[in-house]
């Protein structure tokens, strides 16, 4: 006598309907894992950048103040958070300066190369650069913090800030430690030595740019002095002003040595 087969039937049904439910459930929970991982990576890194942003502020202001000889060293913190922190060449920047108006009375011209210490992770980039903080987007450069330029109605002050003798490469993950020493610190006397300040009564004051920064560099010059902004070949960004009355230049000269470690 044969026995009835729906009660297996029945178990069998339930082991399908429990496969499947699980096999929905796995699907979903990928589903979202899949769409939500990119999602909170970008914010994990947007967060991160910000913080670098506002480290690079403090980088800036430490840097500074030994660059224009107000302490002999100071230091900074960056955390780096699977980053690259280095030294490199970003460009020039060239400043000439005339006794007339209409530019043609060249009086001097002084040529920078611009050494940059820059965060760099994946495509974005935060910069120190103559003093002053950038960040590299795809679609350009923005100024962060302002570099050390002075002007009043009879005097701009033009610092130049050239990393010195620096070779920076820090990668990976972790707290890193950033010294700032300048050339002129003499350890026996504790003293700084400054460097010459140059003087110049002039009508006229041209800076032509070429590096990574330079378009940030341009709107700070237009926005904040004045300049009138005008493109070179090769990509030069040139800024320029002129002063019918005339204003005393004045080109200071700074070296700064960055570590790491």
């Amino acid at each position: 006598m044969m026995r009835p087969l729906h009660h297996n039937s029945d178990a069998v049904s339930e082991s399908i309907s429990f496969i499947l439910l699980t096999a929905i459930m796995l699907l979903a929970f990928f589903a979202v894992y899949s769409a939500g991982l990119p999602a909170y990576n970008s914010y994990i890194d947007q967060s991160h950048m910000a913080n670098v942003e506002q480290s690079f502020s403090i980088i800036a202001y430490n840097g500074n103040t030994v660059a224009m000889h107000k302490s002999p060293f100071s230091s900074s913190e960056l955390k780096i958070y699977g980053g690259t922190l280095a030294t490199r060449d970003a460009g020039y920047m060239e400043i000439s300066y005339y006794g007339d108006t209409g530019g043609t009375s060249l009086i001097g011209s002084n040529n920078t190369t611009l050494r940059v210490l820059e965060y760099t992770k994946g495509e974005d980039r935060v910069a120190y650069i103559d003093g002053g903080v950038c960040r590299d987007y795809q679609s350009g450069s923005v100024m962060l913090v302002d570099p050390p330029i002075h002007s009043s109605p009879d005097s701009l002050i033009m610092p130049t800030i050239t990393v010195y003798n620096s070779n920076v490469g820090v990668a990976g993950n972790g707290l890193t430690r950033i010294l700032f020493l300048t050339p002129y610190y003499s350890k026996m006397s504790q003293t700084i030595s400054l460097p010459t300040v140059a003087h110049f009564d002039v009508k006229r004051v041209d800076v032509k740019m070429k590096n990574d920064y330079a378009d940030a560099f341009g709107r700070y010059f237009v926005d904040t002095f004045g300049f009138t902004r005008s493109g070179g070949p090769d990509g030069e960004v040139i800024v320029s002003k002129s002063y019918p009355s005339g204003i005393r230049l004045q080109l200071i000269q700074s070296y700064l040595t960055i570590e790491a470690n």
